[in-house]
């Protein structure tokens, strides 16, 4: 047998050697990379979670009293950062969700999957930069950390009535 395959007379599979051109290598190509992407998935959403605990964490330590109260202008801002907030996580459930059964149901190729993945990512990364940027206008506290969707009634920092 040895003789027969340092002559290339025997086939490749009794050899126990799969073709790199083969369906074969492609299809344990694509299930390994494809299972790598919930467990990437899962340890970003795990650090962006620390990583905002920590800055409320740290934030929180340097209290102060308000200076003033906001003005009306002020108010009406945080209300309407407020409710796009809000919808922004809603519509995300709803694209992310359409996506992601797209994916599943059509066939499509692996870029357009993985491409499906990224703009979900994106969209997940958009909508946290959307909750963190609404502040307080007194202290400029990130009210996005203390409150996980739209405006508290009142900023913990300084403790003004929003």
């Amino acid at each position: 047998m040895r003789d027969q395959i340092t002559a290339g007379t025997a086939p490749l599979s009794n050899a126990g050697i799969v073709q790199s051109g083969g369906s074969e290598g492609k299809a344990v190509e694509d299930s390994t990379a494809f299972s790598a992407v919930p467990i990437a998935v899962a340890i970003i959403g795990l650090t962006i979670t620390l990583v905002v605990l920590w800055a409320r964490h740290r934030a929180r330590r340097r209290q102060m009293r308000p200076q003033r109260e906001p003005t009306q202008a002020e108010r009406e801002r945080l209300r309407r950062q407020g409710r796009l907030s809000i919808l922004g996580f809603v519509s995300f459930w709803f694209v992310a969700g359409g996506l992601m059964l797209a994916g599943y149901l059509l066939p499509l190729s692996e870029t357009v999957q993985r491409a499906f993945y990224a703009l979900v990512l994106v969209m997940a990364f958009g909508g946290v930069a959307l909750q963190l940027g609404i502040r307080c206008p007194i202290c400029r506290y990130r009210l996005g950390l203390q409150q996980t969707l739209g405006v508290p009634t009142q900023c913990e920092r300084c403790g003004v009535r929003l």
